[in-house]
């Protein structure tokens, strides 16, 4: 809830999401942004070549448009999102094609830092 909504919850532990600074600005005061905390699984999908993020077509109609509205307000799909999606899988594939000790240590890194494409490519089987 964004202190502009509710002011005295703000600060509420109950309240509080992990977020960087660009991603919490963006979400602004919307209320039909779905909480990570409360996510079906599988809502989103990701394709890894492109690092692009999209609404998974089996979600419930009903859930469809929050799940959008999730994607589109805080620009989670947009460029430089993208790219960065990109080039953590970019630098684990070099690293296993190149059999280097440390290729688990980036598979690590990338369920670490980027759960979510961590979670794409291991359900792709792509890891």
């Amino acid at each position: 809830m964004a202190k502009s909504k509710l002011a005295g919850d703000a600060y509420r532990w109950s309240n509080l999401r992990l977020a960087c600074v660009k991603m919490n600005a963006r979400k602004r005061d919307y209320a039909d942004i779905l909480d990570p905390f409360m996510l079906a699984p599988d809502t989103f999908r990701l394709e890894l070549v492109t690092g692009r993020i999209f609404v998974n077509k089996t979600l419930p109609t009903t859930d469809r448009a929050a799940a959008r509205a999730t994607i589109e307000r805080p620009g989670l799909d947009d460029g430089g999102n993208r790219e960065m999606r990109v080039r953590h899988y970019e630098e684990y594939l070099k690293l296993k094609a190149e059999s280097v000790p440390g290729a688990t240590a980036l598979e690590d890194f990338l369920r670490r830092h980027s759960p979510f494409l961590w979670y794409e490519a291991n359900r792709q089987g792509a890891l």
